[in-house]
């Protein structure tokens, strides 16, 4: 077998395979492909990447409402508001908040708001502060039955008057 000296050789380049992704005829996706990528998983309840793929969104579009308000959806990861912690309860309510500030006349980030406000402040024997689960459900917005439903099946709180009051309006 020969030899094979390497000591008056240099190298130009050196890649580590590992950190190399190859991406063959993929364009990066946009942010309304993510959108309902994010959508499927929390059919899925794949909250975890739900929450990556939609804050993927976010990034390329920081003015889409509908991935504030199902970023959401996400963080509750399944559960009652009133079982969550203070940190990721604020967190939902700015999410909702900037839905609602991208598109006022939607109802179902107010509504999805008043819900959450209710189940973890006054079920919990909190103050609710502005705006209150009261304030949110005042305003003018539209909600259609298939939004309803879509807010009833993601926090099923029959105690809840906001969740009573919305399921009296389907």
């Amino acid at each position: 077998m020969n030899e094979y000296d390497q000591r008056n050789q240099t190298v130009e380049n050196q890649y580590n395979a590992d950190k190399i992704e190859i991406n063959i005829n993929s364009q990066t996706p946009t942010d309304s492909e993510l959108l309902e990528k994010g959508k499927k998983l929390l059919a899925a309840k794949s909250y975890d990447q739900a929450i990556k793929v939609l804050e993927q969104s976010l990034e390329q579009n920081a003015d889409f409402p509908e991935t504030y308000y199902y970023l959401s959806i996400a963080l509750l990861r399944g559960n009652r508001p009133k079982l969550l912690k203070l940190s990721r309860i604020k967190t939902i309510e700015n999410y909702l908040s900037n839905a609602i500030r991208l598109e006022p006349q939607q109802g179902k980030g107010y509504v999805l708001w008043a819900l959450v406000k209710y189940d973890f402040y006054i079920l919990n024997g909190m103050l609710d502060r502005p705006p209150t689960y009261q304030d949110l459900l005042a305003q003018e917005w539209s909600l259609s039955r298939l939004q309803a439903q879509e807010i009833l099946s993601v926090i099923n709180a029959n105690e809840n008057q906001v969740w009573q009051w919305i399921k009296k309006q389907i």
